[in-house]
């Protein structure tokens, strides 16, 4: 349904796109993390999504954004960008009147890297989050949609040993390969380790990798090495590849060749009973994005997105409160002890038996977690015999070591 000009203007909507791990962005330039798209009801007819450029679009020491719409209906919007800081408060904030979205995107300049990731990196970065919060409306609104979505970035890594027996008497096949190897990398994602022989010169050796999962776009990094006869790494190569699922290009060639002449002239060290072994440590880029909520109602924009930003950034905990926090903490461990609830560890001594807790007399005794973190016959028996001591003395040892430190604590108050 075509909304009237009179139903238009009376709508307005809010998307706050939390980015988690932000930190971790690793795109390289002209590359974005993208929002799902958000089309809350009854703006159907206009879907929207948002482009982060983490390296900058056209300028490199920027943090840049794009705003999308995939609707030709020519309707003009007032439109506001912000970052979220740490108290909740919008800052760089970006304004646009008459917006066009006819236009159908539009992209500037949202903060210099220099800034976001300076000396106020706590204030825009909580958590390592970056939050913002784009408005649009027409008019006064009357109606208004409300849309919370996240991004998670996490980097998935994985280390390879390849062996390739027989080395030196390996003979190039048509394609020039000589070895080849696939190992999945992560769930859906099959990498193609492949040393080939470069045609111009018999020499000279080089590796290839391809993907075979483009459903997505993933930054690959990876550092290369040979390892000797003793295990000792040799670094060949550290390089990183962008897989763009739009691209024809699957094969990435490393930049770095291997000397077939080096390898041979140290035979014993790096080709001990003719096998080659390299170690390849590959990083994988890894985003996850996903809607938590759409609403949309009457009214103006409701109170709980104030919470949901509470929620995003909780307020710091005031340092005056760290006493208070101890006596807590202090108590809450002096009961547990005297009211003897859920013991799993047993001290023996005599005929009498002690049942304490096993992480707590942990923390209090370098002793008991030296003897209780490794692998001794104690640890899997859930208990200790401590024979050179009477009853009453362990009684005292206890006391000492768990109640000694919380009674400080209490006495003090």
């Amino acid at each position: 349904m075509t909304l009237s000009n009179e139903e238009f203007s009376s709508l307005g909507f809010t998307f706050v796109w939390r980015i988690e791990n932000f930190s971790h962005c690793l795109e390289k330039r002209n590359c974005c993390i993208e929002s799902p798209s958000f089309a809350p009801e009854p703006f159907h007819r206009f879907v929207w999504n948002m482009k982060i450029y983490p390296r900058g679009n056209e300028r490199v020491n920027c943090i840049t954004y794009k705003v999308s719409n995939d609707s030709m209906l020519n309707r003009t919007f007032c439109f506001e960008l912000a970052i979220i800081g740490s108290d909740g408060s919008l800052t760089n904030l970006k304004e646009l009147e008459n917006f066009s979205s006819f236009l159908l995107s539009f992209s500037d300049i949202l903060i210099e890297k220099e800034e976001l990731f300076g000396e106020k990196k706590d204030f825009y970065l909580p958590q390592d989050t970056l939050t913002l919060n784009l408005r649009l409306w027409h008019d006064l609104p009357s109606w208004w949609g409300q849309t919370l979505a996240r991004t998670r970035i996490g980097v998935q890594k994985r280390a390879i040993i390849w062996k390739i027996p027989q080395f030196s008497g390996k003979k190039p096949s048509e394609d020039n390969k000589i070895f080849e190897i696939k190992q999945n990398f992560i769930e859906n994602i099959t990498l193609n380790l492949q040393l080939k022989n470069c045609f111009k010169c018999n020499k000279i050796h080089y590796l290839e990798i391809s993907e075979t999962d483009i459903s997505h776009d993933n930054l690959i990094s990876i550092e290369i090495a040979v390892l000797d006869l003793s295990g000792s790494r040799t670094h060949l190569c550290t390089s990183e590849h962008w897989f763009d699922k739009r691209s024809d290009e699957k094969i990435w060639k490393l930049p770095n060749s291997i000397l077939m002449s080096s390898l041979l002239t140290n035979k014993n060290l790096y080709l001990p009973n003719d096998t080659l072994t390299f170690q390849c440590d590959l990083a994988l880029l890894v985003v996850v994005s996903k809607l938590e909520f759409v609403e949309v109602g009457p009214g103006k924009e409701k109170p709980y997105m104030n919470s949901l930003i509470s929620e995003i950034h909780p307020p710091q905990r005031k340092a005056e409160n760290v006493s208070e926090l101890q006596e807590s903490l202090a108590t809450d461990l002096l009961n547990l002890y005297t009211e003897g609830a859920n013991f799993d560890f047993e001290l023996r001594a005599d005929s009498s038996k002690f049942p304490v807790h096993k992480l707590i007399l942990m923390a209090r005794s370098p002793v008991f977690r030296g003897m209780l973190s490794s692998d001794m016959i104690e640890k899997n028996a859930n208990m200790v015999d401590i024979p050179d001591l009477d009853c009453d003395t362990v009684k005292r040892m206890l006391d000492f070591i768990i109640l000694e430190g919380t009674a400080a604590v209490l006495l003090e108050k």
